[in-house]
């Protein structure tokens, strides 16, 4: 006879009534109560307007295959690659978001994107339930994915890949009722390749990690291993695998697609998203990294204090997820995603935490959904409402040079490349864009990341490529000295002219009898943007360069009133200008951190400031903002000598 399961006593004061239920009793909130509200949160918040880097190419990419009838195998976009092979193992992402721009504006983008994410959780929560989680703990475990994966929740394939991936789950689960449902799994991996075809072979990983699944279920309930071929269960998941082994291969790319994201090559781009998890910690252990390393704890943990609830499929993904994770961080939203599921049940079930009343895991997912909204609010990258973010994409900038008709070789920053691309192809093609693999092998890449190592590098690249102008983002880091910003480097304004700058970009053109007419027009003479704040101090001692800079810059925050650079610069000039300015460089630093709230340098110029005019309350406010921004050390040693000097 099988055992009886021990009855739990009920918490015996009135306390332990209000946080802990007498046993695994059903949940006193139906399910889809408690998530609807999550699906609703993931809907709105997503509506913001649209900072990917990316999908600009990608939109340009459907639009050529609509133009051309075929998916390109070469490069048709730069002119430093031209011509050199591409696989294009995103084809089909580029193809429906043209289609749906096409149909309904950068809005219906927008309105895709927030649909995709809402599905993605409702997926999510869906295969939850499929494994007996609670309400509650599945709406704690979705809030804390959406903060893990909250900087990966743009327009980009990953937004197909994503739901797919958890899906596959899902049928597996619900197959164990009916297993023609395993039909779907070809399906859904025929789309999976051709969106984003660099991910694909983890639909292999999945269905595989099913079919292992299933042998050990009928293998637990007394099927000797030569009888399972002859499972009818079993005969369906192997069949599921070899259709979805198979029909991998039809698309445009077959071996490459596949074979993309094992066979990246070596880049000497340093791109934030293919870091590793102690690269991305390095920087500073930010809030997302240390909840995506407590989430992995934890299910490490639960995994070996339950064992008997966890699936086979659950213990290979979790070893071959965490290590895609680490190896490459971006990776961390398919971690946590595919893995909810298992830690919303673990939980669920726990002696612990399968006692604690749901009202307590959902108050928590409402703190923590408050917390993403506050961070989300005081993000200068995040806008809510439609449209492009014109403080993240060279938006004004493109319009520039397409109202002064700029022609020739451009070189701009990778960054910029794929909006460029969007805007501005086929009269002018770029450098370099977003499509990383394109520019390894020619060494074009290499190029990039050397050309302003010196000025003799640029000046090769710039006869190489026969450059005529340029339009690059601000560096991340300022220069080490004067000599080695860009505007002494590589653009001395005896040969090259500033003709636009704002927040996102600067142009510069070459002095050609081309551009004339536009430098004689729109010339930027005393105003430096790349500049270190020294060169100020001559401007500052000639009475009639400082009215013409002043004007220069009244100029620009005209074109650009909402522009935090230009307020700082001119609060930095008030600085300079001495104490009797003071109150002016306040009004501008203000401004400055209220345009953009993440900007750490005009927090550290009003802390420093303040101390100056011995406002020592104000300083110390400064210096908290900038650390709840950055792990910055400065401001850390500010903070201790003033608490040393009370």
């Amino acid at each position: 006879m099988p055992r009886s399961r021990p009855k739990q006593r009920a918490p015996a004061n009135w306390l332990g009534r209000l946080f802990l239920q007498a046993g695994p009793t059903l949940p006193g909130i139906p399910f889809w109560v408690l998530i609807a509200p999550i699906l609703g949160f993931v809907l709105v918040i997503s509506f913001c307007e649209i900072t990917s880097l990316d999908v600009w190419w990608h939109l340009k990419t459907g639009e050529w295959i609509l133009q051309h009838k075929t998916v390109p195998q070469l490069d048709p976009f730069s002119f430093s690659a031209e011509g050199r092979p591409w696989i294009a193992h995103e084809w089909l992402f580029g193809l429906v978001v043209f289609l749906v721009q096409k149909a309904a504006g950068m809005n219906g983008l927008i309105i895709l994107k927030a649909f995709l994410m809402a599905a993605l959780f409702a997926l999510s929560a869906w295969t939850a339930r499929a494994r007996a989680a609670t309400p509650g703990m599945t709406a704690l475990v979705l809030a804390a994915c959406y903060e893990v994966a909250r900087l990966r929740f743009s327009e980009r394939p990953e937004l197909f890949s994503l739901p797919m991936a958890v899906a596959f789950l899902l049928i597996y689960e619900k197959s164990s009722q009916r297993r023609a449902l395993l039909l779907l799994l070809p399906c859904l991996q025929l789309v999976w390749v051709n969106v984003h075809g660099g991910t694909a072979l983890l639909g292999w990983a999945l269905t595989g990690a099913f079919l292992l699944d299933m042998a050990w279920q009928l293998r637990m309930s007394g099927s000797s291993w030569p009888r399972l071929r002859r499972a009818r269960d079993f005969r369906w998941c192997l069949g599921a695998l070899a259709a979805v082994v198979a029909i991998s291969f039809a698309s445009p790319n077959p071996y490459r697609n596949l074979a993309y994201g094992l066979l990246r090559a070596e880049s000497p781009l340093n791109i934030q998203e293919f870091q590793s998890l102690p690269e991305a910690v390095a920087l500073g252990p930010g809030f997302s990294a240390m909840l995506f390393l407590a989430f992995a704890l934890l299910l490490a943990t639960l995994f070996f204090v339950q064992p008997r609830r966890v699936k086979m499929y659950e213990w290979l993904l979790f070893p071959l997820l965490l290590a895609l994770a680490v190896y490459f961080f971006r990776f961390r939203s398919l971690f946590v995603f595919l893995l909810a599921p298992t830690l919303a049940s673990l939980l669920s079930q726990g002696k612990i935490f399968g006692r604690i009343r749901w009202w307590l895991p959902g108050v928590a997912s409402l703190a923590l959904f408050i917390h993403i909204a506050a961070t989300e609010s005081n993000s200068y990258a995040y806008r809510f409402g439609a449209g492009v973010h014109a403080g993240v994409l060279p938006v004004a900038a493109t319009e520039f040079v397409r109202e002064n008709r700029l022609s020739g070789r451009m070189f701009n920053s990778y960054g910029l490349g794929g909006y460029l691309i969007w805007n501005l192809f086929p009269d002018l093609r770029v450098f370099i864009d977003g499509r990383e693999d394109v520019y390894v092998q020619p060494g074009v890449a290499a190029e990039y990341v050397g050309a302003f190592r010196s000025g003799q590098n640029w000046r090769d690249l710039v006869n190489r490529h026969g450059i005529d102008l340029a339009m690059l983002d601000y560096p991340e880091e300022p220069p080490a000295s004067p000599e080695m910003s860009l505007e002494q480097l590589a653009f001395p304004r005896s040969e090259w002219a500033l003709v636009y700058f704002d927040d996102v970009s600067v142009i510069y053109l070459r002095r050609i009898s081309r551009f004339e007419e536009v430098i004689r027009n729109h010339e930027i003479r005393f105003v430096q943007p790349l500049q270190l704040s020294a060169y100020l101090d001559p401007i500052l001692r000639d009475p009639e360069k400082l009215r013409l800079f002043l004007g220069e810059m009244e100029a620009n925050l005209r074109l650009h009133p909402d522009s935090f650079r230009a307020h700082f610069l001119n609060g930095i000039v008030a600085i300079k200008r001495g104490r009797g300015f003071l109150e002016e460089a306040i009004r501008e630093f203000q401004q400055t951190v209220a345009l953009n709230p993440e900007y750490i340098a005009g927090y550290f110029n009003l802390g420093n400031i303040y101390l100056q005019l011995g406002r020592i309350s104000e300083a110390r406010r400064m210096f908290e903002s900038i650390l709840e921004l950055s792990n910055n050390a400065d401001a850390a040693r500010q903070l201790d000598a003033l608490r040393d000097a009370r």
